[in-house]
Parts: C-alpha cells; structure tokens; sequence
C-alpha cells in the first residue's frame, strides 16, 4: 500500500552528504513507515481455475498467482518504491516496477505471469512501459534492458530472449524517453492452445531510470476472482498549517485531520467503509478517529476523511498513526486495508522542507548590480505568537568562496523588511553542502496570525556560485521557490521559479516576550504620593 507522508518527501540528492549534519538545536524530522507485507506467492497450476482474461493494474503486489525472482529488492510495486512520492507523476500512480537505478549493472530481476492459455483468438500480451528518468546525469551508454521470455514447465526452463523491448520506445535510453506509458506486445501464438508463462526480465545498468510495467493484458490466464476487497493507497495527514512544512512548532499547529484513499479492487459494492485512525505517542494510544461510512462501488476509488480532528500537545514527540479500512461484508485480503504515518512535534523549530533533493543554483541572480543580492526564501504562516532567534538555510557552496550571506524575514502581505542578521562569507574552510545558520541582530516577536517569508540573502563579491539545496520531491504543493528582487523594474517583487523545489528553510524560535500596554491610568502607586 502506498506509503504517502503530507509534511515531507524523501531526499534522494547528496543524501549521504549530510549524514553527520548538527544545528545547535535538535531537529526532528519525519518519517515514513516502510513495512513490507509478505504476500503469498502462488504456485505453477496446469489447470485452469478460472476462465479470465489477464487484465492486471498491479493494484496489489505481486498480485494473485504472479511472483517476483529474486522475490525482494527488485521488482516491486509502486507503493513500495523507494521513490514513491513520485508515483502520482506516471499512468495512474501505481505500477510494478523495477528500481534500475539503485541495482548494480547486469544483476537481473523477472517478474512472472500466472498460467496463461493463449488461443488463436487470443494470444497477443500487452503491456505498458515507462523508463521513469530519476537523474540525466547518470543515463548509461548502453540503457537498461527488458526481455519477455516464456516458459511451458512452471518455469523450470526459459527461452532465451536477446530483444531489449525498451528500443522500440522513443528517444530510448536519453534524457527526452517519454514519461508517459508506452504501450508494446508479445506474440504467444506459438503457445496456443498450451500452457504457458512470460516473465519480464530486465537487467539494470546502474543508469539514471528505473522501469515502470502496467496493464499487462490480452491473454486467457489463472486468476483468482476477488469479491471483496478494499485497497487502501494514499494516506495523508491534513493540518491547515503544515502543507508545504517539514516540521511544526505544537505551538502554530492547528488541529490534525486524516483521510485516506480507498479503491474497491473486487468485483461486489462495498458498504459502510469506513476509516478509523489510532494516534499513538510512542507509549499509549491517544486518539482515535473515523470518517462518516460510505459505499464505495466496484471498481470506485473514494477518498474518507476522518470527522474529528487531533490537536497536537506541546512538547517534542513522534506520533504514529496507524489507519485501518473496514466495511460491513468480510475482506477478502484485508492486510491491504491498512496502512501507518508518522508524524513529529517539536516546540522550538519551524522547517520548511527538510530533505535535499534539487537545487536551485543562483549564479547570474544575485549580482544585480546596485550591493542588493537575491533573496531565496520561504512563506511561514504563524497560528500563535512566537519569537524567532535566527534562520538555518541548507546550502552546496561549490566555488562560491567570497559570497556573502545575510538572513532576512519579510512582511508577506507587504513586502517590508523586518529584520535581518549579519553577514557572513563563505571561506575556503567551509564544507561543501553545509546548514548555515545565522542568528537576528534582535530577536524578532511575531503575533499571531502573521505570515512571513523567511529566507537568505545571497550577494557575490567574486565569482562562483550557490546552490540552495531544495525539497523538490513535494507533491502535497505547488513545487516553487520564492525569490525577491530589490532592484526590479518599477519595483521591488516577489516572484518565483516553478518546478525547482521547495528551499529547505528553518526557522529558531523561542517564546515570545509580548506585553499589554500600560497605561499610567491603570497604576497604582503606594504610599501616595511617591517618587520614582
């Protein structure tokens, strides 16, 4: 089931680089559960037990008398992947696939078919393809390779395929492959009127893509038919004030909803399905919710959404939220209706983002020509007061040795400056990907209700260039960075660059220090008269 997480995507960019990064304050970060379920793999059947034609989205995986060899770590599905905050981007977001880019070159991985009963009438497999491209920069000479094999004896032997299926898509193996599915087919009329099984064997060349496979479909095959059955993939997490944040002060969180995305993959209607959601705080359970029961017809998707909502104590702790799918018939596979997030509080650091997957290079931004350079930033929404101490960018300094960096937080209704901190210049002794974190020449208390944007100032004094390393895996909002230009035509702005990412901004803050106006009315003074 897919595992989904509202607040934060997975980094995928120079993650080792950061393995040994501390700030002066302990940062909680997020994580999502990734638990395998054990799916039983059904075994090689000469006789028919049900007359179907194969039709596989790959809803479950494996699904029902398919099987995976080696049977982990390389054919998986969608939900599964390592990536799958970027599932949502092909066909309908789940899939089989096969994660080339992380497996060494020529280790081989098969994912097999049930019993298939080709006919003259019908003995043509289709398929859907996608080489999901992970990163240009590492795209091999020769390309990762698919091949569609057979077997008429359980799978005890193969037929050996040398055609790479992958050369018949467009711009195969370069940056421009399509990243939308292609449809191909294999030819079983050699088998008809036999039983048969195909495999997908593909073999990875520690390139730059992994594979996507779906729809596989045409042929007469084994299956089990399922009545009931409810697929839970998407969970989220919903908070008013998150969105776009990796981590939230208790204090500016307002209350936590849950909701999940539902599909019925049987083929009878599903009535009162309904959603509950237990919030555990790593030592009892502390909450429980559910969503108002619907009936979610075969073959329909629905989204629940639990109806009361969980407001998060102070204090610094992870919850884990464990969400389970129920419905009035019995389920038939009723592990897939469950699936669980985690989630953190923390009293004193607000993030916007927190793993580095892109960046967004500011070379030719930031000398404008007047001492002002670009500002990279973020907006901040505050619930309640609070007091914000300094700000933390994550950074790649490359050859920027002479930049010079200055924290600044802006009024996001108006665009006016309030407040800054000194500056700071890169020097040859700093690492090169680095958390910087500058603190405000005079703490500034923010009231409640206040949105800011919070970023740095980036001003060349030589030549080079800086990196902000960004969250551009973020599929819960519009992937942007926001950047001020002070010497803009006629006026200053904010603007942005789609498609970048979400800059990885954090914010210190400490209790706020507001005070009621006195009047000399409201004072009273003794003994009366007095002085001083």
């Amino acid at each position: 089931m897919r595992k989904s997480l509202l607040f934060l995507a997975m980094g995928v960019f120079v993650a080792s680089s950061f393995a040994q990064i501390n700030t002066h304050k302990k940062i909680a970060n997020f994580k999502i559960d990734y638990n395998k379920k054990i799916v039983e793999q059904k075994s090689f059947n000469t006789v028919r037990s049900v007359n179907s034609v194969l039709n596989e989205s790959f809803n479950l995986f494996p699904p029902n008398n398919w099987s995976a060899n080696p049977a982990t770590d390389f054919w998986e599905g969608s939900a599964d992947w390592e990536y799958t905050h970027l599932a949502s981007n092909y066909g309908d977001g789940v899939f089989a696939v096969m994660d080339c880019f992380n497996i060494t070159a020529t280790e081989v991985g098969s994912l097999i078919t049930p019993v298939l009963h080709p006919t003259a009438v019908s003995n043509i497999l289709s398929f859907d393809v996608i080489e999901i491209l992970l990163n240009d920069e590492y795209i091999s000479s020769t390309g990762m390779a698919l091949f569609v094999e057979f077997s008429t004896d359980g799978g005890a032997n193969w037929t050996t395929s040398s055609t790479n299926v992958l050369t018949s898509i467009s711009n195969h193996n370069t940056a421009t492959a399509p990243q939308t599915p292609t449809t191909l087919t294999a030819d079983l009329s050699a088998y008809n009127d036999q039983t048969v099984q195909a495999r997908f064997r593909c073999v990875s060349d520690y390139g730059g893509f992994s594979l996507f496979l779906d729809n596989v479909s045409g042929v007469e095959a084994d299956v089990i038919s399922i009545n009931n059955d409810l697929l839970v993939n998407q969970s989220y997490l919903l908070n008013s004030t998150s969105g776009y944040y990796g981590i939230i002060p208790s204090t500016q969180s307002s209350p936590v909803a849950f909701t999940q995305k539902v599909s019925n993959i049987g083929v009878n209607d599903q009535t009162n399905v309904t959603l509950s959601a237990i919030v555990n705080d790593g030592s009892s359970d502390v909450y429980t919710a559910t969503s108002t029961p619907v009936t979610v017809n075969a073959g329909g998707v629905d989204s629940l959404y639990t109806s009361t909502h969980f407001t998060i104590p102070a204090g610094s702790k992870t919850y884990t939220v464990a969400y389970n799918v129920s419905q009035t018939e019995t389920d038939e596979t009723p592990n897939n209706n469950k699936d669980t997030l985690k989630f953190a509080s923390e009293d004193y650091t607000f993030a916007r983002a927190f793993s580095a997957s892109t960046s967004f290079e500011a070379t030719g931004l930031a000398d404008l020509g007047s001492g002002d350079g670009l500002v990279v930033g973020n907006i901040f929404n505050f619930v309640a007061n609070t007091r914000v101490e300094s700000i933390t960018m994550m950074i790649y300094t490359g050859t920027s040795v002479g930049a010079v960096l200055n924290g600044q937080l802006y009024d996001a209704s108006n665009g006016t400056l309030i407040a800054e901190t000194g500056d700071y210049s890169i020097v040859a002794a700093d690492v090169t990907n680095m958390m910087v974190t500058l603190t405000f020449t005079n703490p500034v208390d923010i009231s409640a209700g206040t949105a800011i944007v919070a970023g740095m100032e980036i001003t060349y004094v030589a030549a080079g260039d800086v990196k902000i390393l960004c969250d551009g895996s973020d599929l819960q909002e519009i992937s942007y960075n926001l950047f001020y230009l002070p010497n803009a035509t006629p006026n200053p702005k904010w603007t942005s660059i789609n498609g970048t990412g979400t800059p990885v901004i954090i914010l210190d803050l400490t209790d706020p220090t507001y005070v009621n106006q006195v009047s000399k009315n409201n004072i009273s003074v003794y003994p009366n008269p007095s002085n001083g």
